[in-house]
């Protein structure tokens, strides 16, 4: 069994004063210390694996909360500077993908510090960042529809809708976020793989785009006139292909808010006059295969297959 974080006050987002990136300050030198501690596979032989990716993915949480800006969603200059510097490319891969440690970061301090059950659902939680990032677009989405109570529903079962309705809502007997044991109900223990990133995804595609009504094969016929459409900046697959960070004008997250703006506005009240169809799901895959493509790492990996190859 995985051992239980018992402190999660310890996994809370570190303050400003602790997560110094000015040069030459001891502060900084701390702060690097414990990255490249944590970042180290070596560490695990000191505590539990998911300890570890925890503290890592806490600590980029807290430098995106201090060093990103919200307005023009970017890192200062003085973050980039600290970035190339201390080359954080061998730590976190590229600035995107830093991104997703700071999101595995955020859902691990919300469920430490918001959880009325911290220590059981940290020990269910998974620890890997595909997985963790998945289940943090799940937990936005769920709050910003005032649907919190679902969220922590995921840990003790799986919750399923046929309708957009909370009155509609099954639970599955199995969490959706589990352990690898589940206990049957004789007593048994009975082997289970751990929560996987498609999971997740299987299970959020599934709950964003439920039926509306049990008529709405009928209304969906009768809901035919289109509206308005939404178009992207060109530049949103743009990536640089010397560094792998993305530099379009838009990103994925930009498109994830605006879309949960959007669907704040569809309820069941109007649901028989409206509706919003998306192509989020081609988007995202589209757009990690561009960002897979760009990463130095991966192209050197594949220069050096090519040259065994040889």
């Amino acid at each position: 069994m995985v051992e239980v974080i018992d402190q999660a006050e310890k996994l809370a987002l570190l303050g400003h004063n602790e997560i110094s990136i000015e040069e030459g300050t001891e502060a900084e030198a701390k702060l690097y210390s414990q990255i490249e501690t944590y970042a180290n596979s070596e560490a695990t032989l000191l505590k539990s694996l998911k300890e570890t990716r925890y503290n890592l993915y806490v600590i980029a949480a807290s430098l995106r909360k201090k060093y990103l800006n919200a307005k023009t969603g970017k890192y200062s200059e003085e973050f980039y500077d600290w970035y190339r510097r201390r080359n954080l490319n061998g730590f976190f891969g590229t600035h995107p993908n830093f991104t997703k440690y700071a999101a595995a970061g955020d859902l691990v301090n919300f469920v430490a510090t918001k959880s009325k059950t911290p220590e059981t659902d940290l020990e269910k939680l998974p620890s890997t960042l595909a997985t963790l990032y998945e289940l943090s677009l799940v937990k936005t989405e769920l709050l910003n529809s005032k649907h919190e109570r679902i969220f922590w529903q995921l840990f003790v079962s799986t919750p399923k809708r046929k309708f957009q309705t909370d009155k509609s809502i099954k639970l599955d007997k199995i969490p959706l976020i589990r352990n690898e044991t589940v206990i049957r109900e004789n007593g048994e223990n009975e082997i289970r793989i751990s929560t996987t990133e498609k999971d997740i995804k299987d299970w959020r595609t599934a709950w964003n785009n439920p039926a509306k009504s049990s008529s709405s094969r009928r209304a969906d016929e009768e809901i035919t006139v289109p509206v308005a459409t939404i178009y992207a900046h060109k530049t949103l697959y743009d990536f640089n292909s010397r560094t792998g960070d993305h530099e379009g004008e838009v990103g994925l997250d930009d498109l994830t808010n605006l879309l949960q703006k959007l669907q704040s506005a569809f309820t069941a009240q109007n649901a028989n006059v409206f509706r919003i169809k998306t192509e989020m799901v081609e988007i995202e895959e589209r757009y990690k295969k561009r960002e897979s493509g760009a990463d130095p790492a991966r192209k050197l990996f594949d220069k050096k297959k090519r040259k065994k190859k040889k």
